[in-house]
C-alpha cells in the first residue's frame, strides 16, 4: 500500500513541476538580465564583478551585451534587459523561447 502512495505521490509532483518548467525558465534569464543590468549599467561597476554578483544568483549559459542592454540566453529561454536612464534603472523586454 505504500509502495502505492508513493508512486501517486511521486507522479504527482513530477506532473507539478513539468507544468512549471517554462515559468522556471523564464525566471533564470529574466533574473540574470535584470540583476546583470543593474549591476552594470545603474551601479556602474565591471564586466566581470557583475557577471559574478549575477551568477551567485543564477548561471546562465552564455550573455551578451550590446550597448545599454544585455541579452540572455538560459534553458532555452531568452530574456533582456535594458538601461533605460537614471529614473526607471534597467527594465526588462518580451523574453522569447529558442
Amino acid at each position: 500500500m505504500m509502495v502505492i502512495l508513493r508512486k501517486g505521490f511521486l507522479i504527482m509532483i513530477l506532473s507539478f513541476l513539468v507544468s512549471c518548467r517554462p515559468a522556471i525558465m523564464e525566471a533564470v534569464a529574466t533574473s540574470f538580465a535584470k540583476e546583470y543590468c543593474s549591476c552594470r549599467f545603474v551601479e556602474k561597476q565591471v564586466d566581470l564583478y557583475c557577471k559574478k554578483y549575477a551568477a551567485q544568483m543564477i548561471s546562465v549559459s552564455r550573455y551578451k551585451v550590446e550597448d545599454v542592454k544585455v541579452i540572455v540566453d538560459a534553458l532555452g529561454m531568452r530574456s533582456a534587459a535594458e538601461f533605460t536612464g537614471d529614473k526607471l534603472g534597467c527594465v526588462l523586454t518580451k523574453n522569447q523561447v529558442f
